[in-house]
């Protein structure tokens, strides 16, 4: 439920819905929204989908070239995120960066991570390249 949900770039809640599915690929139960999240949240249905993020992220294999950016995420005014910190953009806000590895071969996202507003980018950068795999030598044979 929660690949499809992904695919069709839809909330947890549209998942729970048996209108959103044909009947080939229906449940036969579905869970409520409530006991779907907390399924989703487990320690192990968080480490399947890890699994998966760094197979199909292809963590692990040394690529040539990679790059990191960082894009601030803003938070209304109104937001009860504890996590979100203040910063400057263009004015004092509250929000996020998002921040991702990304290979230049196959445009891959290979880590990515949120972090408070308040947070430097370029910690959050030596962070990340600790994780990531050490780039090919292309002289290697």
């Amino acid at each position: 439920m929660y690949c499809w949900a992904v695919f069709h770039d839809q909330c947890l809640s549209w998942a729970c819905s048996r209108r959103h599915y044909h009947s080939l690929f229906r449940p036969r139960q579905l869970p409520s929204v409530s006991q779907f999240t907390r399924r989703i949240k487990s320690e192990i249905a968080q480490s399947i989908l890890q699994r998966v993020h760094e197979d199909l992220a292809g963590r692990g294999i040394p690529l040539p070239l990679s790059y990191l950016d960082g894009k601030p995420l803003l938070v209304s005014n109104v937001s009860k995120d504890p996590d979100a910190g203040k910063g400057h953009i263009c004015a004092p806000l509250a929000g996020d960066i998002s921040c991702t590895l990304t290979s230049t071969r196959n445009r891959r996202i290979r880590l990515w991570c949120v972090t408070p507003l308040n947070m430097h980018e370029a910690t959050v950068a030596q962070q990340m390249l600790t994780l990531a795999a050490p780039p090919s030598d292309p002289t290697a044979p």
